[in-house]
């Protein structure tokens, strides 16, 4: 299986991330890991570097980040059978073969938030069907996830008024 660790950040969390980085690499060696980030100046070290046009809005990061991620996805897809994106501020504490193996039976993997749901939603949605946190999220890259994250993007541009700054209400709902 091919796959990869992503990272999408810009300015400060480029720099945040390397302690993730460092903490995946020192378990998983040959695991590549990718930042995807609008920065000219981030650190080196990264496996490859996926430039990002410039943030279109700049008092909400998630819907950019969103954006970013789509982005990530459709430049990585046929490169890679499963990707996991990291959030800059999560550690690695041993190998992540067990991790991946999920993608072999799996679409998406997440762990729901620890709130379960922390935005509202355009059309209503039941209590027992939690958000996903995505700062760890695993995804086979294929169609069914290509199509997710597109609606996941066209929501959160269709309704930024009621996600607001928060990228999971809008995974949650597509």
């Amino acid at each position: 299986m091919r796959k990869a660790i992503v990272y999408v950040a810009s300015g400060d969390y480029c720099r945040d991330a390397v302690t993730s980085r460092d903490s995946v690499k020192r378990h998983n060696p040959a695991l590549p890991c990718i930042l995807a980030t609008d920065s000219t100046s981030y650190p080196a070290g990264y496996d490859r570097v996926i430039k990002m046009p410039p943030r279109c809005h700049p008092d909400m990061w998630y819907l950019d980040s969103t954006v970013w991620t789509n982005l990530a996805f459709n430049t990585l897809y046929n490169d890679y059978d499963a990707l996991t994106f990291l959030d800059s501020d999560t550690y690695c504490d041993s190998p992540l073969d067990d991790m991946f193996e999920l993608a072999t039976r799996f679409d998406l993997c997440a762990v729901h938030e620890s709130n379960r749901h922390t935005c509202k939603t355009v059309k209503p949605i039941p209590d027992s069907f939690p958000e996903g946190n995505i700062g760890v999220i695993l995804v086979q890259t294929n169609e069914h996830v290509r199509s997710l994250f597109k609606d996941w993007l066209e929501l959160y541009e269709a309704h930024p008024d009621v996600y607001l700054n928060n990228d999971q209400g809008p995974l949650r709902e597509a």
